[in-house]
């Protein structure tokens, strides 16, 4: 990866980024992840992978980096083209895992194949930049980078509208041609969706396989600046709307002024006639609304022409935020202008030390040079005394032929000689292996000199490519600033005329604070009239409240007398815990219906009368079957109350008075209600009725609404659980409460799921009572 990261770090010099995202981060072991871990240390970084081991290991990289990957975060998801969830292909290769299907890319890979498919949660793009802005410290714009090593890039591309806000993209890509190619994974495709995107490709690489390679997009500033330009007419040309806007706003203004003065004209006739008609109460009230018709006209006419004011004041806002935004890229230029500057002066810096370096390195040449030269004298040297010598022996040859009478000595000296001319060959060898060496050395520095030089090429190319830009980009800003002169013009003459509108805004406003009085006047009449009227209700109903306590104090003194009995009624909060006219209604049913059974969830003077009712009829049928009364009450408290008022009154005996704490019951519905432990006592009444069929009232009092939402539900499915098959009345008490409404609801919709015959009745009481009829089928 040579081609790339050069221009990534050129590109984090000029243009640095604010945040950076990898999309397919694998283990943190790749060239763009070590790349942004060691290198993008003042930019924002965020690793993306899917596979949960991958992404294990990318995470105790980054652990191991310690404080020098404080700048990276990781997520362990999927990036694809749609929210919700992906299907995830596992590949016997790493780098191949993702949303395509290994099989798609067998011509590239003749051994790849699937291991495992997984269904995991994806995200988009869109949703990524739009995480990334909302993380980051300031809103995200220019200067945000995207890398993507997975395919297929450009289905994921293409699924983002957010690629405007993008200035860098490095996507991984298919080169080349190859049989079905997946869609959204050719260089072709991906290069030619961001072309219309303002982005241009700058440079492509290959990787180990020729077929893939990896494309570099940067946007194009210049074609951005056009566009810019195009924007910035359209502002104008809006500015002079605008403009036209308000004169004709000043016109209707100066329509206002003089509709002003007609009912400034009507208001002042207006008080002389309620000084007139003061003396009659109902013409003061008569005028009273004609004024309150005109002053509801006055706030009408004022509430337009505000509204007509604040439209103005968005649009004047409008032309301010777009001369603030030019401003702002005005000064992004200058600061990009500079950092050019800079990058030149630094590429300047660069190329001197280069220039040294090939100053050192041509000195080390020719030092090398000179080395081989001594070295080449010095084979010469050994050359020659290596000729001498074989001369020397030459002659020791001839005296050796001469002098065969010293042959001993002369052998012994031969020998010698012999030793001295291995080492002179050994010798030889080892310069002849020094020179080869050095011949490479001068070689190798010879390529890097040229290469070198190459370099030094380059950057003077890319120098001068900056100076252009730079140049480019003062014309610009000149232009820039030209057209902020301009907007700053249009915008002085819209303050000035503001601030004439503020002028005829506060005089109407001095007008309606005149209508204001006026109305207020009428509002304390009227105020003082309510105030009167209350008075006279709460003194009403106080007297009628008083006569009726003692009404019923009365009436129950002389029951005490007559009976001995003492009266249910509290006499002095005037309430009862069930009202009169639903005793009087269930002591009619009681009578009329001649039940078998009585059964009541939540005892209190309801139970009294029901047993009071139930001794009458038993005093007067004593040959008829008493009617069995079972009542159930969870607080102890209210047990004993019930239990002493029944022993008061002689009537213990004709209830069955059961002290049942709530219990946690589950429905058929699977929702858990806190209900009577009553299921016991409920099947033993079954068992007792089995085999009659029998008529059954169930009374619903109880429990409270402050046990829960729908707190009286389980009483008809406990019951009919129980007695199913019998004639059953459910009378339900506090009708006219919504949660009773919605109990009586789900039970009709259970019954018509089993096909229970059912009919219901509303009893219009205090309280409101509900009769459910459940009929045998």
């Amino acid at each position: 990866m040579n081609t790339i990261i050069p221009w990534l770090e050129h590109l984090n010099v000029l243009m640095r980024p604010r945040n950076i995202a990898l999309v397919g981060a694998g283990n943190g072991k790749g060239i763009w992840a070590q790349w942004l871990a060691h290198q993008a240390s003042e930019s924002r970084v965020t690793f993306i992978e899917a596979e949960p081991l991958q992404y294990s290991t990318l995470q105790r990289t980054l652990d191991l980096l310690g404080e020098r990957a404080q700048h990276c975060e990781i997520r362990n998801t999927v990036v694809a083209a749609q929210q919700g969830t992906a299907s995830f292909f596992v590949a016997n290769s790493q780098q191949e895992s993702g949303l395509l299907e290994p099989r798609s890319l067998l011509s590239l890979w003749p051994n790849l194949r699937t291991e495992e498919v997984k269904e995991l949660n994806a995200i988009t793009l869109d949703a990524l930049l739009g995480d990334l802005s909302e993380d980051a410290e300031q809103p995200m714009g220019e200067g945000h980078w995207l890398l993507i090593d997975c395919l297929p890039a450009g289905a994921l591309l293409r699924a983002s509208s957010k690629l405007d806000l993008v200035d860098v993209v490095v996507a991984r890509v298919l080169l080349g041609e190859m049989h079905a190619m997946p869609d959204g994974t050719s260089l072709e495709e991906v290069a030619e969706f961001l072309q219309q995107k303002g982005m241009v490709q700058i440079a492509v690489e290959a990787t180990r396989h020729p077929g893939i390679g990896y494309a570099l997009f940067v946007r194009d500033a210049r074609a951005a600046l056009h566009v810019h330009h195009r924007e910035c007419q359209k502002l104008r040309l809006n500015g002079e709307e605008q403009a036209r806007l308000l004169q004709e706003f000043q016109t209707q203004i100066e329509h206002l002024t003089q509709a002003k003065l007609i009912v400034e004209t009507q208001s002042q006739e207006r008080v002389l006639q309620l000084e007139q008609l003061r003396k009659g109460c109902d013409e003061q009230a008569k005028l009273a609304q004609e004024l309150q018709a005109q002053v509801v006209q006055l706030t009408q006419g004022k509430a337009a022409a505000d509204k007509q004011l604040q439209e103005r004041a968005q649009q004047l806002e409008q032309v301010t935020k777009a001369r603030d935004e030019q401003a702002k890229l005005a000064q992004e230029r200058l600061a990009q202008t500079e950092q050019l500057t800079q990058a030149k002066a630094a590429t300047e810096k660069q190329l001197q030390e280069r220039a040294q370096q090939l100053e050192q390195v041509t000195k080390a040449r020719d030092e090398q040079a000179k080395l081989a030269q001594e070295r080449l004298a010095q084979t010469e040297q050994l050359t020659q005394a290596k000729a001498a010598t074989d001369k020397q022996l030459q002659e020791r040859a001839q005296q050796l032929e001469q002098v065969t009478k010293a042959r001993d000595e002369q052998a012994k000296l031969a020998q010698e000689r012999l030793a001295q001319t291995e080492q002179l060959t050994q010798a030889k060898a080892a310069t002849d292996k020094q020179l080869q060496e050095r011949a490479q050395q001068l070689e190798q520095v010879t390529k890097a000199r040229d290469e070198q030089a190459k370099l030094a090429q380059e950057r003077q190319a890319q120098v001068e490519q900056l100076s252009q830009a730079k140049a480019a980009g003062d014309k610009q800003l000149q232009e820039r600033a030209q057209q902020l002169e301009q907007v700053t013009k249009a915008r002085d003459e819209q303050a000035k005329l503001a601030q004439k509108l503020q002028v005829q805004i506060e005089q109407l406003q001095a007008q309606v604070v005149l209508k204001a009085d006026l109305q207020a006047m009428i509002k304390h009449q009227n105020d003082e009239l309510a105030r009167s009227l209350e008075i006279l209700s709460n003194s009403l109903k106080d007297e009628v409240n008083n006569a009726t306590r003692q009404i019923n104090s009365f009436t129950g003194l002389e029951n005490y007398w007559q009976t001995g009995d003492l009266p249910a009624v509290n006499t002095e909060r005037h309430s009862w815990p069930v009202s009169p006219d639903f005793s009087l209604y269930v002591v009619g049913l009681i009578e009329q219906k001649n039940y078998d059974l009585i059964i009541e969830f939540g005892s209190g003077i309801s139970t009294l009368v029901v047993a009071k009712t139930l001794a009458k009829m038993e005093s007067r049928c004593k040959s008829q079957s008493p009617t069995v009364f079972v009542s159930f009450d969870h607080l102890e408290q209210y047990y004993n109350q019930t239990l002493n008022i029944l022993r008061q009154s002689g009537l213990e005996n004709n209830v069955e008075l059961h002290l049942s704490p709530l219990r946690k019951w589950m429905a058929s519905n699977g929702k858990e209600y806190s209900y009577y432990d009553c299921q016991e006592v409920l099947a033993g009444l079954a068992q007792r009725y089995y085999k009659n069929k029998i008529n059954v009232l169930v009374i619903v009092d109880g429990p409270p609404a402050s046990t829960g939402v729908h707190a009286r539900y389980p009483a008809a499915p406990l019951v009919l659980q129980n007695f199913s098959g019998m004639n059953i009345d459910f009378l339900m008490d506090d009708y006219i409460r919504l949660d009773e409404k919605e109990i009586v609801k789900l039970w009709q919709a259970e019954m018509n799921e089993v096909n229970i015959n059912h009919s219901s009745f509303i009893r219009k009481l205090e309280k409101d009572a509900c009769l459910l009829q459940v009929l045998p089928n």
